[in-house]
């Protein structure tokens, strides 16, 4: 090999290569004649260490290697997607799925080996659910990133943090502290003292939803960097928690348009938590694994049993009858047979030839499933490795040498024989550095190796191991509360087990990992004893907190319940006061606007008779909003103030936000834009300043809707696209929509209206996309709007008539006048006079039955088309509503300064033509 490697080269053998490949990047050569060897030899050029190694171990028997056998179909569909990606440009998903044992990982082997030795280079990811993986909020992301940035568990916080940072922030330029404190914050590292963080660490969502958008910039930009393909390998993503799997579908959406592959390797099991997993998705792929056939089957037998010579037919037919189909159970009974004697591998006469021994081979029994068959290989092996992998099995699929010698101090000594039967298999590296990490060799042996075990001594190595990670977890075992907890539950340990859950429920739910959240804070709870008032109120608030993010309404409300109930055991004012802000929550939420109102009144008062004013920060801005909602306007203008005078006075700058926008809403309500600008200012400031994105995003929509009702175009413009900006880069895509909407009505306003009818294509998919059917109507309606203007009436009817149905349909009285104006207009235009006032009869009788268009773009040009249609056939009642709605234009702009009234009256369109229609009555009026 060294003779004949090229000048400063290093030649290796195929052997060789089994033993190094993933750690170095090589390229093969043609086969090479050896002096003493007859045949050419396969060989490899070694060309530099990878920057991060991903060995792939073979599965095999006794280091017999095989070729794949029986899965050339599903290997060519592999590498076809892969060539689609390099050929189109475009993401290439694909869902490996089969059942435990079907030959998953060994496809991944042989993709890896195809993919290693092309030419091109690749960006390669590795990430890996674990079996405990469904409550680690985010773990199969964190395991993505920690595996390419070489994150160990054991790092403490800062190193931790400076690997992230080293990897991310050369691609995010100036945003690399902002992008990097997300996408931490999100897999479980502590930024809560980034002032990125700070000042939004109570909105999960949000955190939850930049993290992601980040996370997706980051492939986009490295795939920029050097234009190579990315790769991305999620191994049992069954085992993935619900936050990771949303991940793989915000990732599938986002960057579709990039080289890469993402190949998820998972048994069906997936698909009852997520039955839709991959529709709807047109670059999916789903490869199912069906067991061997009975001619694959044979084929595996032979090449496992290639050292014997001849091969038994009895024992080709025993490895092939009992399998079914099963690779996996294969190589078990091949090992247990091995381990039995039945098959001796290591002869004094020749060390390379197996033999049978036939009396042995006539006595065997084969269990009839493939757990039985682990059972029978666990009960054969001799006491200390039996005791060994049975003590490893506590600690989990993923074990350490380190917990072990705890355990058991004689355990690690047998390590070194479990894996010569291929029972267990060392890693080059560990999550906890200077301890050596091993892991099952299959989940399955593991789980039956774990049922093997007595209760009582699970419960003391239970014990011992939750006490190793606390100490080995460190100033980072907040990442373990949930490991740790369950191990202590699993110990009988009761007080401890629910202070890790707990802590482990709330990290979730400030991830926005809501369903583990969930489970943990039920666990907890159940653990907590009903003499703990107290702790039973802090699981609570937090579990209520979580019910009410993800809507559901009854449980949330049983909650509350149980908080007030405990509340008024404790005695407690504080305690109350906050159960009435849960409810003041729930009431708005529910639409009961007067139960909102009377427990935001409770919280209120119960917080200051406790001394803690700051309780009812969450009541006040809520008793404002029930109150805007039951028209009483200075009722919700006096909370507001309230609300933002105690934000102000406790130092909660996101409730100031909040207040200082519902002021502004107020104020536009009752068409006091001025004041209204001047709120929304204030609160964009405060937003800013607290690097609250969402709602710096929001406020910057309403500014921008305001200084367009104002008749400002460009002022609106340039906010709106700020706004939408911001929205786009945190992955906000309801808030996107409404820009994008507002953004036509500018655009039309203006006169512009192929750029409205583009800006409303752009918001409609993502309006279909956040199921916002209120959106979607108004967005119809803007389109009808520039249709009609560009003199395509058939498909400006269309538009409306759309709008209106979906109005009708989720019961918005107020907002079809909107719709049903345009389609009067159509008419009208086109001289079907009758047709026109139908549609405005049926807005008149909405307002004579006491109704209003409250919500509407544009209420003034509904007036404006009733007096329209309704002068164009002589009806008295014209005149009364061009008056109406002079009295209205007129009231608002008096709030107005002089060039500001100017613009108002001048620069708006339908304002415009109502003053020019009303100045055209008076001298009939004056005669």
């Amino acid at each position: 090999m060294e003779q004949s490697a090229p000048p400063g080269s290093l030649r290796i053998s195929h052997d060789t290569y089994r033993h190094v490949r993933g750690v170095f990047d090589v390229s093969a050569e043609p086969p090479v004649s050896v002096k003493g060897i007859t045949e050419p030899i396969r060989s490899y050029l070694v060309l530099r260490a990878k920057p991060r190694a991903f060995r792939v171990a073979n599965r095999g028997i006794e280091g017999v290697e095989t070729r794949l056998i029986g899965r050339a179909a599903e290997f060519t569909r592999l590498t076809d997607a892969y060539e689609s990606v390099l050929e189109d440009g475009e993401l290439a998903f694909v869902s490996l799925v089969g059942e435990a044992g079907l030959g998953k990982s060994r496809l991944l082997f042989e993709f890896d080996h195809w993919l290693e030795l092309r030419a091109e280079a690749v960006w390669f990811f590795h990430g890996r659910a674990q079996p405990y993986g469904h409550n680690i909020p985010y773990g199969l992301l964190r395991d993505l990133f920690a595996w390419r940035f070489e994150i160990l568990d054991s790092d403490s916080q800062a190193v931790a943090q400076a690997k992230l940072a080293q990897g991310l922030g050369t691609l995010f330029g100036e945003r690399a502290e902002e992008q990097t404190a997300l996408v931490g914050e999100l897999i479980g590292l502590d930024y809560s003292q980034s002032p990125h963080i700070a000042g939004i660490a109570q909105d999960a969502r949000q955190i939850r939803d930049r993290a992601f958008h980040a996370g997706a910039q980051y492939f986009r930009l490295l795939h920029q960097s050097t234009g190579a393909p990315l790769v991305l390998l999620l191994d049992d993503l069954h085992w993935a928690d619900d936050g990771s799997l949303d991940f793989v579908n915000h990732l599938l959406g986002a960057c579709r348009d990039l080289p890469m592959m993402v190949l998820c390797l998972t048994r069906p099991t997936l698909y009852e938590r997520r039955p839709l997993w991959g529709s709807g998705q047109g670059n999916h792929e789903r490869i199912n694994l069906a067991p061997l056939s009975k001619r694959s089957s044979r084929e595996l037998a032979d090449a496992l049993l290639v050292r014997l010579d001849p091969v038994p037919a009895v024992l080709r037919d025993l490895l092939t009858g009992s399998a079914e189909g099963n690779p996996f159970f294969v190589e078990e009974l091949l090992g247990m047979l091995i381990d039995d004697g039945v098959i001796v591998t290591h002869t004094p006469t020749d060390p390379e030839r197996w033999q049978v021994v036939p009396d042995k081979l006539l006595k065997v029994h084969v269990p009839p499933t493939l757990a039985g068959l682990l059972q029978a290989r666990l009960d054969g092996l001799p006491p200390k490795e039996k005791a060994a992998l049975q003590e490893a099995s506590v600690i989990g699929h993923v074990f350490w040498g380190e917990p072990l010698g705890q355990i058991d101090p004689a355990a690690p000594e047998a390590l070194d024989g479990l894996m010569k039967r291929e029972l267990t298999q060392g890693r080059e590296t560990s999550a906890f550095e200077g301890v050596r990490e091993y892991v099952f060799k299959h989940h399955l042996l593991h789980q039956v190796t774990y049922d093997s075990v007595l209760k009582r001594h699970k419960r003391e190595q239970h014990r011992l191991m939750a006490e190793w990670l606390v100490t080995r977890s460190g100033e980072r075992a907040s990442e373990y509360f949930g490991m740790i907890g369950e191990h202590f539950e699993r110990a009988g340990d009761a007080v401890n087990a629910a202070t890790y859950l707990r802590q482990a429920g709330e990290d979730a739910a400030k991830a926005y990992a809501n369903a583990a959240a969930l489970d943990y804070l039920a666990r907890a709870l159940a653990l907590t004893p009903e003499t703990d008032p107290e702790q039973r109120f802090a699981l609570l608030l937090t579990r209520v907190d979580v019910l009410s993010t993800l809507g559901q309404r009854t449980e949330q409300a049983a909650g509350i319940a149980m908080l007030e109930q405990l509340a008024d055991q404790l005695d407690d004012d504080l305690s109350r006061a906050r159960a009435a802000a849960h409810r003041t929550s729930h009431a708005v939420e529910t639409g009961d606007y007067p139960t909102a109102v009377a427990a935001a009144a409770r919280s209120v008062a119960l917080a200051e008779a406790a001394g803690v004013p700051a309780a009812a920060t969450r009541a006040q801005p809520q008793w404002s909003r029930a109150l805007e909602m039951l028209g009483d306007h200075a009722g919700a203008q006096a909370q507001a103030e309230a609300a933002l005078a105690l934000a102000r006075e406790v130092g909660d700058r996101k409730i100031e936000t909040a207040a200082l926008n519902q002021m502004g809403i107020l104020a536009s309500e009752l068409g006091r834009h001025g004041p209204a600008r001047d709120y929304y200012r204030q609160a964009l400031q405060s937003a800013r300043a607290t690097s609250d994105r969402a709602l710096e995003g929001g406020v910057l929509n309403n500014l921008g809707d305001t200084e367009r009702y104002l008749g400002n175009y460009s002022a609106a413009l340039e906010l709106l696209q700020s706004g939408l900006k911001v929205c786009r880069e945190i992955g906000q895509r309801m808030s996107e929509a409404y820009m994008l909407c507002n953004l036509a009505w500018v655009a039309q306003a203006r006169g512009d209206l192929p750029e409205s009818l583009a800006w409303a294509e752009q918001a409609m998919p993502l309006a279909r996309q956040v199921k916002d059917r209120d959106l979607e109507a108004s967005i119809l309606c803007t389109e009808g709007h520039a249709l009609a203007a560009l003199g395509k009436p058939a498909e400006a009817n269309a538009a409306y008539r759309e709008s209106l149905a979906i109005f009708r349909e989720i019961g918005r009285p107020s907002l079809q006048p909107e719709p049903l104006a345009g389609l009067a207009r159509v008419a009208l235009a086109r001289g079907a006079a009758t047709e026109a006032q139908v549609h405005v009869a049926e807005i008149v009788a909405h307002f004579d039955a006491g109704g209003n268009v409250d919500g509407t773009e544009d209420p003034m040009w509904i007036y404006l088309t009733c007096h329209q249609v309704l002068a164009a056939a002589g009806s008295p009642r014209a005149a009364d509503f061009l008056a109406g709605a002079h009295i209205l234009l007129m009231e608002h702009a008096e709030s107005l300064d002089g060039a500001e009234r100017d613009s108002f009256l001048g620069n708006v369109p339908t304002h415009r033509a109502i003053v020019a229609a009303w100045e055209a009555t008076q001298p009939a009026l004056s005669q």
